[in-house]
């Protein structure tokens, strides 16, 4: 193949209305996390991905379970990945 440099930063991004396992196998979406870099999220921002989440999945969270995932974050040495 060739490659190109390009003088500037480039951001990919993907979109779908579909769920990721309906346009991707297992496998692909495993191996996801090493082919695009993530970054860790702060606290507030993970809480609102999961506040988010549990409304799309019409969900209730606890009170105590921010507190729980923090501590097994803490606990673990575990940064906030969204993925």
């Amino acid at each position: 193949g060739q490659q190109v440099t390009v003088p500037f930063m480039l951001t990919l991004a993907f979109s779908s209305n579909f769920a990721p396992s309906k346009i991707a196998d297992p496998a692909f979406l495993r191996r996801l996390g090493y082919k695009i870099e993530f970054k860790p999220l702060s606290l507030t921002d993970y809480q609102a991905l999961w506040m988010s989440l549990a409304k799309d999945y019409q969900m209730t969270l606890v009170p105590e379970f921010f507190e729980t995932l923090s501590q097994l974050h803490r606990d673990n040495d575990v940064a906030y990945f969204p993925c």
